[in-house]
């Protein structure tokens, strides 16, 4: 954040956190989504082929939305403003739209520091983690930065408790300028290129956006998931979407204990256990692959920190192998555990 002075400086921001306005709104104002709307939402979104309702795990969700916008203060003074993130649940539709928004945070414009988005980070990462206890159905037993709660606290006595209801993300919402601010997309706007979602542009060419036919050469170029990380994110943006990498499965899995406990064991015991788990599972299924040992020098590297190595081929050999761990370690894992997210993201990038 920005002092008044103009100098960046650490300070704490309130966020509502969403896991507990949702159960809130559920158990507390009763402002509950009949459960047959819920099913026929996530129903209707696979039958259009949806590919994010596909492996939802149950129709009960009840979706929610996150809405990012800014707004003038003052009518005199364009500059003088505020963002907010909101809250709405996607299938509560009251007569007035302002009594389905419920502010999460907001911040003055002016004390922001914009870039490398390193005043909205921190919150949007922190209603990251809101939103996955949300998804769970659990209360958490530690905060974020995974301290225990104080063992007097409300939140203590909830721990491991079942929430009133669980809950799924199904929308992100907002205008351009926010997703180009949040996502540090390319196209924007103003720009040749404008569409997130392909290459249509606003030239007089044959990728113009104003040719509707069936055969229009922008139809060709509509992106998938693969091709919006590498051609519509920038290179260096904070988020970091596409970061998920084997190194981060095994780290995940290794301070779980899958391989033998991380408080007594040295990380090279701990590396030579994974490896020949790696080995038995490899001969179970039958995979010919010529990875040699895991040694800690294999995940981290003094220069540039986590990194597993592994040639081409046998890269993906290890993945599957991590995508099979991360799925039977994250079936008893507890309600703050990071397994149970690499076990729904890892299948997405393992090779078929």
């Amino acid at each position: 954040m920005l002092n008044d002075a103009g100098e960046e400086i650490t300070c704490s921001i309130p966020v509502v956190d969403v896991h507990e306005l949702l159960d809130h709104l559920h158990e507390e104002m009763q402002v509950q989504c009949p459960q047959d709307a819920v099913k026929f939402f996530w129903q209707h979104l696979r039958e259009n082929g949806n590919e994010h309702a596909q492996n939802l795990g149950t129709d009960e969700h009840i979706p929610f939305s996150l809405y990012g916008d800014e707004a003038c203060l003052t009518m005199g003074d364009p500059k003088d403003k505020v963002t907010g993130i909101y809250l709405t649940l996607t299938l509560f539709r009251p007569k007035c739209m302002r009594e389905s928004l419920f502010l999460l945070c907001a911040i003055q414009d002016k004390y922001m520091v914009h870039d490398q988005l390193r005043t909205l980070l921190p919150i949007l990462r922190h209603i990251t983690w809101s939103s996955n206890i949300a998804y769970d159905g659990r209360w958490p037993t530690c905060d974020a930065s995974g301290k225990r709660f104080d063992s007097s606290s409300r939140k203590a006595k909830l721990a491991g408790q079942a929430m009133a209801a669980r809950f799924a993300c199904s929308e992100l919402r907002g205008d351009w300028k926010w997703f180009e601010r949040t996502l540090r997309l390319h196209h924007t706007p103003t720009s040749t290129r404008f569409c997130f979602l392909c290459l249509a542009e606003a030239q007089d060419n044959p990728m113009r956006y104003y040719d509707l036919g069936d055969q229009a050469p922008w139809v060709g170029s509509e992106v998938n998931t693969a091709t919006f990380l590498v051609d519509v994110l920038r290179k260096q943006g904070p988020l970091r979407l596409s970061v998920l990498d084997k190194f981060q499965s095994l780290q995940a899995l290794i301070s779980a204990g899958v391989f033998g406990d991380p408080s007594t064991e040295s990380l090279k015991d701990i590396m030579a256990k994974a490896f020949l788990n790696f080995k038995s599972w490899k001969r179970r299924v039958r995979i010919p692959c010529s990875q040699k040992a895991f040694a800690p020098g294999s995940l981290l590297k003094k220069q540039h920190g986590y990194y597993l190595t592994c040639k081409a081929y046998n890269g993906r050999v290890v993945l599957i192998w991590l995508t099979q761990l991360c799925a039977d370690a994250s079936r008893g894992a507890p309600a703050d555990s990071v397994l149970p997210l690499h076990d729904r993201a890892l299948p997405l990038v393992r090779p078929l």
